[in-house]
């Protein structure tokens, strides 16, 4: 409805009784599509045109401070009042008379824009860059009256429409909210081909449409709002909107106007956060599943060490055979019946001998390498889990706030760039705030990523019964232990694993063992005034453990 001619027609209206004899001040733009037109009239205020292919509107606003750069325009109507406001009828061309100028504004086509018209109705410039040169003569400009439409003559040509299009096309201003309204009323079906329709229903449908067009001159306008769609502007009410709509009232079209303007710019920026959360979103959980694919193809870790072994026994045999700096050969595997070649990259920098034993070691440990891929397999998974309820969950964000934490929250974790047009982002705290990793597919471990972190983990994420760990008189990672029952506490080798997670991500992590302390959250305060990450604590308990990082 916004784009329908009779709201431009009643704001036209209204702007003459609102605007009359102000005078402009200045005329500049400050944003795409807009320009603005400062009025002095005892109270300032702003009448703002804009021409966006989306959202059309000539609307005015009270005065306020626009600290954004500013184009000036029109400097020829500077110190000038407005004469009136006129429009092209059906056509939303607005033209407002100034002295001996006119302001041309076209709201729809390939030519919006906005020009500035001399008295003889030649273009002397425009808001945008045009096609048509300067100084060409203005065809259009509204004209003393139009006809009001026959509906039984315009049967008669075009027998075959369908009525909601005859209506469209053939009634002026009309469009399919309208048409479909007129219907509704007359308790017509919009589908029927108008030749089916006979005098009476002809008179019927006539005198509907006079009376909608009548409610458009009261002074009560109606804004329909629907949890699922755009919001609906309308100068009567619209009977034939399901029950669905939330239908507000107003009487004056500019507050009407400039509300759906409001709304809708809203709905705008909130689509366009989330699908930039969705994409960003969808890109993390691709990367989540193909890295899991991976660490489970690595899970085989079995028949690795074999191959790893036999390709080192393979090298101490043919030693002699191969050539000194070699990065690869192909060897025969003596060890099978059908000697199948085997591809061996080698280290050019180490003798046959030291290769053989980099094969022999390279999985040495197979029982401590099963067991950091199980950990970092589970915590993938966790992420992935995370990942796709915030995928779901961005289906039921309706609020602009919400879409904006989410957005924030992907900032955060450096999925998008940080939008500056927040100045002072709001913190977003969750789990994935911090460094984590699932131990036994059941206890999470959350680990600071620098000071201030280190203070947002354990004094505004870690609840008072989980478990706290940090290695012993040196700097580090606060490190967390989730407990979610505080009658179930964790097992020693979950608490001896978090210890050697907190003895790696310290400055203690290239000693053979660390000492570390760990406590409930409870009995871990932060002294007043000190710096990010200190701490005091009581209640401690000390173990020694070798640094390791699992993920």
């Amino acid at each position: 409805m916004h784009q329908n001619y009779y709201l431009f027609e009643r704001q036209v209206f209204s702007l003459n009784r609102l605007c009359i004899s102000s005078r402009i001040a200045e005329c500049f733009t400050h944003r795409k599509d807009e320009l603005v037109i400062a009025l002095e009239s005892g109270e300032k205020s702003f009448l703002r045109i804009g021409i966006g292919s989306q959202t059309p509107y000539i609307l005015l606003f009270k005065a306020h401070v626009i600290r954004d750069p500013h184009t000036y325009f029109f400097k020829e109507l500077w110190g000038k009042k407005i004469n009136g406001f006129m429009i092209i009828p059906y056509d939303k061309i607005v033209y407002i008379t100034v002295d001996n100028f006119f302001l041309k504004c076209v709201f729809f086509g390939k030519e919006r824009n906005i020009s500035l018209l001399d008295s003889e109705k030649r273009t002397i410039q425009t808001f945008k860059k045009s096609k048509n040169s300067l100084n060409s003569h203005s065809k259009d400009f509204p004209s003393e009256s139009v006809s009001p439409l026959n509906l039984k003559e315009v049967k008669r040509e075009n027998p075959r429409q369908e009525l909601r299009s005859f209506l469209m096309t053939k009634v002026g201003g009309f469009n399919k909210l309208l048409a479909e309204e007129v219907c509704f009323r007359a308790n017509l079906n919009p589908e029927v081909v108008v030749s089916e329709l006979n005098d009476r229903l002809l008179i019927t449908l006539d005198e509907t449409v006079s009376t909608l067009l009548n409610e458009f001159k009261e002074e009560e306008y109606f804004l329909y709002e629907h949890p699922q769609e755009m919001s609906i502007m309308s100068l009567s009410e619209l009977k034939h909107l399901d029950p669905g709509y939330n239908r507000k009232t107003f009487h004056d079209v500019n507050t009407l106007w400039k509300q759906y303007l409001y709304q809708f710019q809203q709905i705008n920026s909130l689509n366009r956060i989330l699908n930039r959360c969705r994409d960003k979103i969808a890109g993390r959980i691709k990367y989540l599943e193909k890295t899991l694919k991976k660490v489970s193809a690595y899970q085989e870790l079995e028949e690795k060490k074999k191959l790893s072994e036999l390709k080192g026994h393979l090298l101490q045999t043919y030693s002699a055979e191969i050539k000194k700096g070699a990065e690869k050969v192909n060897l025969k595997n003596i060890y099978s019946d059908d000697g199948k070649q085997i591809a061996i990259t080698l280290d050019p920098k180490l003798s046959i001998q030291e290769n053989a034993l980099k094969y022999f070691n390279k999985y040495k440990n197979i029982a401590e390498l099963k067991g950091s891929l199980e950990i970092k397999k589970d915590t993938l998974q966790h992420e992935l889990n995370y990942w796709n309820k915030k995928y779901v969950d961005t289906e039921k964000i309706k609020n602009l706030k919400k879409a904006e934490q989410l957005e924030q929250l992907l900032s955060q974790k450096k999925l998008i760039q940080r939008d500056i047009r927040i100045k002072k982002p709001e913190s977003v705290l969750d789990s994935s705030s911090f460094n984590r990793m699932i131990l036994k597919q059941q206890w999470e471990i959350f680990i600071g990523k620098n000071s201030e972190n280190n203070d947002l983990l354990t004094f505004k994420f870690a609840r008072k019964y989980d478990i706290w760990l940090h290695a012993q008189g040196v700097s580090g990672s606060h490190v967390i232990i989730r407990v979610r029952d505080k009658n179930q506490k964790p097992p020693m080798d979950i608490i001896e694993q978090a210890a050697s997670v907190a003895a790696f991500f310290s400055a203690g992590k290239n000693s053979s063992t660390v000492p570390v302390n760990y406590t409930e959250v409870r009995y871990v305060r932060k002294p007043r005034k000190s710096p990010p990450g200190t701490v005091i604590f009581s209640h401690p308990n000390t173990i020694f453990v070798e640094p390791r990082k699992y993920i």
